[in-house]
């Protein structure tokens, strides 16, 4: 697979991945070449292009035999997949966050939980909504009820906080578990992030200290420390300043990986019995899907676009 992205994606770039790809012994045995492409203007959108051209020369007897699907670990019951899954959610949460105010709850039925009896034979964890009759059953039932979002507790299924982002035809958004999972982590990262900027400050100037030390002394110069102070923090240069910072926060959160994933977890039990008004701090209205959407949802993320951006 080989991956291509500018601004504003031009064949010339994605003829370079396609060449790329055609470069002789990347991989021994059958195979099967990909080649994608994201672009940003004049809007968000990503091509995909497989190449089966070598897959008639494939025999039988050399594919291997396909087991069943494999899931891949459960966060609810994973604390490291939780705080993957939080992480990599974290963009998503943000996003809610910053349109709060138009936010709504979107419900789906129990087949988006592959982990679910009815959804164990699948081969994704991804469930296209749809063809999904479960949501299709939900949503009939919910439409004489009153559309608040505590009604869906007595349902059966999951409620997702979604919310548009303006501008590019997609609606995202994630459930209550992962939505709090994700507010205690931020706070626990805040923090953190706090402290690596003052130790990250302190750590540059000694250094500083210390280099201006060294080259004064290998000059001849006798004097043990310079006669000027290390520069200032906030007058060096960025790109040193964030080298300084990440650094200082990759190693904080290896030492307190334990609070991180605890932060994760506590979240994401206590957001398992949390309605949506005490996390968001208002009651969002139930929006029964957009039949102009294409949605799509895991257990515990949703995403939809409009037909119109697919290519």
């Amino acid at each position: 697979m080989e991956a291509k992205a500018q601004r504003r994606l031009s064949k010339g770039k994605l003829r370079e991945g396609a060449e790329q790809l055609a470069l002789d012994g990347i991989v021994n045995g059958p195979h099967r070449r990909v080649l994608c492409g994201t672009s940003l203007e004049e809007c968000l959108f990503m091509t995909v292009d497989i190449d089966t051209r070598d897959e008639r020369n494939i025999a039988p007897q050399s594919v291997g035999v396909n087991p069943g699907p494999v899931l891949p670990p459960d966060p609810a019951t994973d604390d490291d997949a939780l705080y993957r899954l939080a992480r990599s959610s974290m963009l998503i949460y943000l996003a809610l966050l910053s349109n709060g105010e138009h936010a709504s709850v979107v419900p789906l039925g129990g087949a988006v939980d592959p982990r679910r009896a009815q959804a164990r034979r699948r081969p994704s964890p991804v469930t296209l909504i749809e063809s999904d009759q479960s949501s299709a059953s939900l949503r009939s039932r919910l439409v004489d009820l009153p559309q608040r979002s505590a009604e869906l507790a007595a349902q059966v299924g999951v409620d997702m906080l979604t919310a548009e982002l303006p501008g590019a035809g997609i609606s995202v958004g994630m459930s209550r578990r992962l939505y709090a999972a994700c507010q205690s982590l931020i706070d626990t990262e805040t923090a953190l992030a706090e402290r690596a900027d003052s130790e990250a400050e302190q750590e540059y100037e000694d250094s500083m200290a210390r280099r201006l030390a060294d080259d004064a002394l290998s000059a001849g110069i006798t004097t043990a420390r310079p006669s000027t102070s290390p520069p200032r923090w906030e007058r060096t240069e960025p790109e040193v300043q964030n080298w300084w910072r990440l650094s200082s926060y990759r190693r904080l959160t290896q030492q307190h990986r334990r609070d991180l994933l605890a932060a994760a977890r506590i979240g994401f039990e206590e957001g398992s019995d949390t309605d949506w008004r005490s996390l968001v701090d208002r009651e969002p209205p139930v929006r029964l899907g957009r039949p102009q959407q294409l949605e799509s949802a895991t257990a515990d993320t949703y995403l939809a676009i409009d037909p119109g951006i697919v290519i």
